[in-house]
């Protein structure tokens, strides 16, 4: 059943595994399995997954836990990620919050799927301290007037690894992704804050392609 509900509209699953990267303004419209029907959905039917005890710590376990990392025929792969993953999910919740914890998993994921799966060698505090940057730094992570707020070397520090390290091996992460453009306001992986602050959220394209205000 868990299968089925993903592969009808996965963006549910994802929302309700950190439900505080749930939106205020509601899309006006949507397609079946898009992104917005699942904001549409949480909207309404939300509190009953929240009056449902149990309900999203299941959901916050299937996302982050143990079942998250995904199975190989690698069992170093396989342990590798995971204790990534675990070394992340305490970094975020002691220093940031739940939406850095929910897309350092998923950038982890996405790193995993790859064919040159690049933590499965050199230290992994380097690692998980780049994967924390790699979000950061587009997300505005080392700007001050911006919460949570924290500097490359303050991440660096606290996994034990040194800046020009991390630097490095964060620029992998985003050329194996392809992370360098647009810096900001990527849609796979931006907070909260940066999706309702995008400029483009107020832009709409005509259907002669040409970009109007709304």
């Amino acid at each position: 059943m868990l299968k089925k509900a993903k592969k009808e509209n996965p963006f549910v699953f994802e929302y309700l595994s950190a439900p505080a990267r749930i939106p205020e303004d509601l899309p006006e419209h949507y397609a079946l399995g898009s992104e917005e029907e699942a904001l549409i959905y949480l909207s309404e039917h939300l509190p009953v997954w929240e009056n449902t005890p149990g309900a999203l710590e299941w959901v916050h376990q299937q996302w982050f836990g143990k079942s998250r990392a995904t199975k190989s025929n690698d069992p170093k792969k396989d342990e590798r990620t995971q204790a990534l993953l675990e070394m992340l999910q305490r970094f975020c919740r002691e220093h940031l919050d739940d939406d850095y914890e929910y897309l350092c998993t998923k950038l982890v994921m996405k790193l995993s799927r790859k064919r040159q799966v690049v933590y499965t060698s050199g230290k992994l505090e380097s690692w998980a301290a780049a994967v924390v940057c790699t979000i950061g730094s587009m997300n505005f992570l080392y700007d001050k007037s911006f919460e949570p707020y924290m500097r490359q070397e303050d991440i660096a520090k606290a996994f034990g690894v040194s800046s020009s390290n991390v630097s490095a091996k964060t620029t992998q992460i985003r050329d194996l992704c392809d992370l360098h453009s647009p810096v900001f306001f990527n849609d796979e992986f931006s907070t909260k804050r940066m999706k309702e602050e995008n400029p483009l959220n107020k832009l709409m394209v005509s259907p002669g392609g040409l970009l109007f205000s709304k």
